[in-house]
C-alpha cells in the first residue's frame, strides 16, 4: 500500500457558488474521510479553473484527474452518454442491470473512467414570464436553448430557442427577449432569474439529471485494485444515500424561495396534456439519442428506456 495518499485533482463544470455544484464538496469530504491515507481528492474549483466545455478533453488528456461534469457537455465525444438524463430508474438499479457497465465501456473508449453520478433527484422544469393555460400556449415562445438537454423537446412542442450564456438570461427576460427557459429547481434562484420570472410549470423532467463523475483512465489504472473497489463503494453509498437527501433538500429550499419570496405562480396542465408534455420530453430525446448513436440505441434503451 502507498505510504502517502494518492492525490487526485478535481474540478467541477459549475462555478463554486451555483447550487447544484454545492453537492461536490460533501462528496469530496466523504471520500477523503473514508479513504483517509489512501486517496485524497484535491478539489481545485469550478469553471473558473477550466471552462466546463473544456473539462472532458482535460480529463481525457490528463490535464486534470477528475471532472464533475454533465454528459451534455461532451455528446460529441461520447454520444452514447447522452442517455444519462433519460433514466427513470434508481441509480442502484442502473448498477445492477448493465447500464452502469455500458457507461463505463463507452467512456473508456475516450481514455476516461466513468465512476458514477454526482446529481440525483434534481429534475428540470419550465420557467416562464407569463402563465400558460394549455400546452399549445408554448408554441412560438422564445426560450433560452439548452443544447442537447432541452432542444429536442422544445422542437417537439413548437418552442423557438436561442443559445445564450446564463449570465445574459436575466437581462433577456427583463427586456422580453426571452419568454422562458428550462432549468432545475435547485439553482433557479442563483442567478436572480426568479426576480423577473412570473411562473413555473409544475411538471418535472429527467430526475436523474446527467451529471457524471469522470476520471482520467491512466490515473484510474494507477490506483491499486483494492483501493479502486473501496473508492467505488464510497461513491455508490453517496449515490444511494447522500445524493437523494441533498437534492430533495435543495429542491425544497429553492421551491420555497420561488413561491414565498418571489411569488411565482404554479401552473399545472390537465392530465391529458401532462401525458402529452411527458411524451414530448422523452420521445423527442430518445429520437435524438437514436440519431446520434444508432448502433447503441437498442442496447441503451433496453437498460433504461421507458
Amino acid at each position: 500500500a502507498p505510504s502517502e495518499p494518492i492525490v487526485i485533482e478535481t474540478v467541477c463544470f459549475m462555478p463554486p457558488n451555483a447550487s447544484p455544484g454545492t453537492a461536490v464538496p460533501p462528496l469530496v469530504e466523504k471520500i477523503n474521510s473514508e479513504m483517509e491515507g489512501k486517496i485524497e481528492f484535491k478539489h481545485l474549483g469550478g469553471s473558473e479553473v477550466i471552462a466546463g466545455l473544456d473539462q472532458f478533453a482535460a480529463v481525457s488528456s490528463g490535464v486534470v484527474d477528475v471532472s464533475f461534469l454533465v454528459s451534455a457537455y461532451y455528446v460529441g465525444d461520447v454520444p452514447g452518454a447522452y442517455s444519462a438524463y433519460l433514466s427513470r430508474i434508481p441509480i442502484s438499479e442502473e448498477r445492477e442491470n448493465g447500464y452502469y457497465d455500458y457507461l463505463k465501456r463507452i467512456h473508456a473508449e475516450e481514455n476516461v473512467a466513468f465512476l458514477g453520478r454526482w446529481q440525483d433527484e434534481n429534475p428540470f422544469y419550465f420557467w416562464l414570464l407569463e402563465p400558460i393555460e394549455k400546452i399549445e400556449d408554448l408554441e412560438g415562445l422564445m426560450f433560452r436553448g439548452g443544447g442537447v438537454c432541452y432542444d429536442p423537446m422544445f422542437n417537439a412542442l413548437g418552442i423557438s430557442h436561442t443559445q445564450m450564456s446564463p449570465a445574459d438570461v436575466y437581462t433577456a427576460l427583463q427586456r422580453g427577449g426571452l419568454d422562458g427557459l428550462g432549468w432545475p429547481m435547485a439553482g433557479i434562484n442563483d442567478m436572480g432569474w426568479t426576480e423577473v420570472l412570473g411562473c413555473w410549470l409544475d411538471h418535472e423532467m429527467y430526475p436523474r439529471n446527467n451529471a457524471t463523475i469522470l476520471m482520467n483512465m491512466d490515473t484510474w489504472n494507477s490506483i491499486p485494485s483494492d483501493i479502486q473497489d473501496e473508492l467505488m463503494a464510497v461513491i455508490a453509498d453517496w449515490e444511494d444515500n447522500g445524493l437523494p437527501a441533498f437534492f430533495l433538500d435543495e429542491r425544497a429550499t429553492h421551491r420555497e424561495k420561488c413561491l414565498e419570496d418571489h411569488g411565482l405562480t404554479t401552473v399545472e396542465l390537465s392530465p391529458e396534456e401532462t401525458d402529452e408534455f411527458y411524451d414530448a420530453a422523452y420521445s423527442s430525446a430518445w429520437a435524438f439519442q437514436k440519431e446520434i448513436a444508432p448502433e447503441l440505441y437498442d442496447e441503451v434503451y433496453g437498460y433504461i428506456g421507458s
